[in-house]
This record gives structure tokens, sequence and C-alpha cells, in this order.
């Protein structure tokens, strides 16, 4: 489009995540499409390694439930993402919000949809879900955060990912 900046760094740091975690690759497009589309004058941009790490020592010294490995990828890929009233938090709205919505008995919340739909992570249960809270239910379940998204950017889960429900 035009209106982004490139940042080669940023741009060196994604290819190195994606040739390691190549399972992100799709997702990374989708989300870097939506982004130029819905603000072009605001590019992905990830969080450090270091802050990274920071942050998940901050979440589990809160909490005592660790954060997946696979958001912490997503940390490094972007920073939040956010598409037709649906996303997952970054760093700072994830801390920011921690105490007062985010972490109730032994769950997570990664991010929101409408603010009627929470995405979890259950620690009790292993597994991650999309909550409704209007309706007090859970709507559907996903052995990872990475399916999460996927589901949450419209992509097909793949059968390696799907719950395996043998």
């Amino acid at each position: 489009m035009g209106y982004i900046t490139p940042d080669p760094e940023y741009d060196r740091r994604v290819r190195t995540i994606l040739e390691t975690h190549p399972e992100f690759a799709e997702s990374y497009r989708v989300m870097k499409s939506k982004q130029e589309k819905d603000n072009p004058t605001r590019p992905l941009a990830g969080v450090s390694d270091d802050a990274v790490q920071s942050f998940a020592e901050a979440v589990f010294a809160t909490t005592g439930i660790p954060v997946a490995d696979d958001y912490l990828i997503f940390l490094k890929l972007t920073n939040g993402f956010w598409h037709d009233e649906a996303g997952f938090f970054g760093v700072e709205s994830f801390m920011q919000n921690n105490e007062d919505r985010l972490y109730v008995g032994n769950e997570l919340c990664y991010g929101t949809k409408d603010d009627e739909i929470r995405y979890l992570y259950c620690q009790d249960q292993n597994l991650y879900a999309r909550y409704d809270m209007e309706y007090g239910e859970t709507e559907e379940t996903y052995p990872s955060f990475l399916a999460m998204l996927r589901d949450m950017l419209n992509l097909d889960v793949s059968d390696s990912e799907a719950e395996d429900d043998s």
C-alpha cells in the first residue's frame, strides 16, 4: 500500500521466527494483510525476546500459570492483534487488564471479541477455549493458542491442530 515504512530489523526477526516456527506463516500473512487494510499507517510490530521473557515471568509470578509458548511467539510477531472487534492482547494490554478481568481462578484470558467473548486458557483442563460471557458457556475448545488464533482469523484448523477426542 505504500503507507507503511519498512523496518528491516523487524522483517529480519519475522523471517527468523517463521523459519523456526513455519506453523505461524499463514496466520502471520493473514494478520499482516488485515492490518495493512484496517490501519495502513500502523504496521505489525513484535516484542523483543527480552521483553517477551520478562512478560512471561511477570505473568507466572502473578498467576502461577505459565504463558503458552505459541502466544509468546505471537507476541514476537505482533504485539497484539485486533480485527473486526476480535483480537488478542499485546504485552501492555495483557498486563494492564490482568488483575481486574483477565485472571479468574485458574484461567488466563488472551483476548476478547465484541466484549462478550473471552479467549481463555483453562489450566485445570489444560485447554484453550472461546467462552461466551453473556451465556456463561464454552463455545469452542482448542488444543493450543495457535489453533485459537487460526479460528479467530477464520483459517481452517488442520488435522494436527484439531482436538483429538479419541
